[in-house]
């Protein structure tokens, strides 16, 4: 019997401080400071960090 193959992939969602528009990346790279909206193409350089986990 074949095995079904199982990954895990953490998803950071990122919220566009000038449109308010939502969109999602996997694997962010941890040092990657400056974003760009893919929604309206502006740049986002302050990214707060709000952990909802407990």
């Amino acid at each position: 019997m074949k095995s079904t193959i199982r990954s895990k992939e953490v998803l950071t969602h990122f919220r566009c401080i000038f449109c308010n528009k939502w969109w999602t990346i996997g694997e962010v790279p941890i040092t990657k400071t400056k974003w760009f909206c893919p929604w309206c193409g502006k740049l986002q350089e302050k990214i707060n960090t709000q952990n909802k986990s407990k």
